[in-house]
């Protein structure tokens, strides 16, 4: 029994040490301003998450309180590190949606003015024909 404590307790820091480098590697994704380039990654790392979230919950279960307590010492510096990186990821994602946004708005904006002048959108186009009188 004692060494299926140490097994997931082993289990659950190389988990934490893994979200670590997810965000580490999501974060830098943002840095580069690649997102949109790197999006199946960006994703796929997402899934990768959610998972290890799954499996970290499994081992907490396995695990006994006295051991929990003393693998939180040595997780809480990644789990404060791994927040900042979360924090930085989405205040850059906060600046990318604020930037999209803009985008679009300069979009709409140019629509609504072709129209205005063309009437490209109208729905009741009737080509008129005239034959020239002889």
């Amino acid at each position: 029994m004692d060494k299926l404590q140490h097994e997931a307790g082993s289990g659950r820091y190389g988990a934490y040490r893994r979200l670590l480098d997810i965000s580490a590697e999501k974060l830098e994704i943002l840095r580069q301003g690649a997102f949109m380039d790197q999006l199946e990654r960006f994703n796929d790392l997402g899934d990768e998450w959610d998972s290890l979230q799954k499996e970290i919950e499994g081992l907490e279960k396995i695990l006994e309180p006295t051991s929990l307590a003393a693998e939180n010492e040595r997780i809480h510096e990644i789990s404060l590190q791994i927040v900042r990186n979360q924090q930085q990821a989405e205040h850059l994602l906060q600046q990318e949606i604020g930037q999209l946004s803009g985008d679009l708005k300069s979009v709409h904006d140019y629509k609504t003015l072709i129209n205005a002048y063309y009437g490209m959108n109208r729905k009741d186009q009737i080509a008129y024909y005239f034959d020239e009188k002889k």
